[in-house]
């Protein structure tokens, strides 16, 4: 008899386990159920508190040299002026100059020609420097990665470099052409008498 009480015993034990189990199931499945619509919610919130950038925004973030180069290019419209020439001669609100777009290739006039010269020489000049200033970081540099990496970087720049140059000849080339008074044929024509 006693091993009936035993099993019982048991059987009690492990009925009690499971009316806990399924008790402490129910209050954890209704927790998580209001845990998940508290977490919809944040997601809700978090969703719709997305900002959407409309172009009405944008204004708002316009830095005050955004509007003045903007003000400059509306004037430049009014009075025929392209937006380039405006741009280079007068200096922009934060105090840096403006310089021409990088269209340095086809000059109309002599002034225009010397303009991109000069451009062309400010450039060349940078080059310089960066490319001493990158010599000496290679010098300095331990044999390794670093230095194969600055190698590289130092002869793609020595490349642009050359290429500038070119550039720059022929810009004045160009400069000597429009300096040239056009030969006139008809003078050619008039010296020579028809036959």
């Amino acid at each position: 008899m006693p091993m009936k009480t035993n099993h019982r015993f048991l059987m009690s034990a492990a009925l009690a386990f499971v009316a806990v189990l399924g008790c402490s199931s129910a209050s954890l499945a209704q927790s998580d159920s209001q845990n998940s619509g508290t977490t919809a919610k944040q997601h809700k919130q978090a969703a719709s508190s997305h900002k959407v950038w409309t172009n009405d925004d944008l204004a708002s973030v316009r830095s005050p040299a955004d509007a003045y180069v903007e003000a400059k290019q509306q004037q430049a419209g009014k009075s025929g002026e392209s937006v380039q020439t405006v741009s280079a001669k007068q200096p922009v609100a934060s105090g840096h100059k403006v310089y021409p777009s990088a269209a340095l290739s086809n000059p109309k006039t002599p002034a225009d020609a010397d303009r991109m010269i000069a451009w062309e020489e400010r450039d060349i000049s940078g080059q310089q420097d960066y490319l001493a200033s990158l010599k000496k970081e290679i010098d300095e540099a331990p044999a390794g990665e670093r230095k194969d990496r600055l190698l590289e970087v130092f002869q793609k720049r020595q490349q642009i470099l050359a290429d500038t140059q070119n550039e720059l000849k022929n810009l004045q080339a160009k400069k000597q052409d429009l300096v040239k008074p056009p030969a006139d044929n008809n003078s050619a024509s008039s010296e020579q008498p028809p036959q």
